[in-house]
């Protein structure tokens, strides 16, 4: 029996944190059979999009959705990004349990900015760690 050892990744780079209210980045997961979990999502690399100088992003809220708009499964709920004060600092996420079903087969993920960091031109980066179920 094959053991997974890692799980499959994906990142999205520069998602915008200075705008309030936004999906600010989508990502489409490629996935075939019944579906996918999502292991871990990390957020890092704050800094600013113009000159690439580190950015405090830690007022800013995020969630990742299955829809446009805020709707949708929920992967990660909108919560601040406490801790996230620049460039070197990476913080996870808390993946939401799904109560009714754990299997996610929304073949596109929504990053969305909920409070704006307040920071113009703020960015981070996302990554999002999943297994897919045959």
């Amino acid at each position: 029996m094959p053991i997974q050892d890692s799980y499959q990744c994906l990142v999205v780079k520069k998602v915008k944190t200075d705008t309030a209210s936004t999906d600010s980045a989508s990502i489409t997961i490629p996935f075939t059979g019944s579906g996918y979990a999502v292991r871990r999502v990390t957020v890092y690399n704050s800094k600013l999009s113009t000159t690439g100088a580190t950015a405090n992003g830690a007022t800013a809220s995020l969630s990742v959705r299955g829809s446009a708009g805020g709707t949708g499964t929920s992967i990660v709920a909108d919560a601040a990004l406490t801790g996230l004060t620049g460039s070197t600092i990476v913080l996870d996420r808390t993946v939401a349990a799904t109560a009714l079903s754990p299997i996610v087969t929304d073949p596109i993920l929504y990053i969305r900015t909920g409070t704006a960091s307040g920071v113009a031109n703020s960015v981070i980066d996302v990554q999002i760690e999943y297994s897919v179920f045959p």
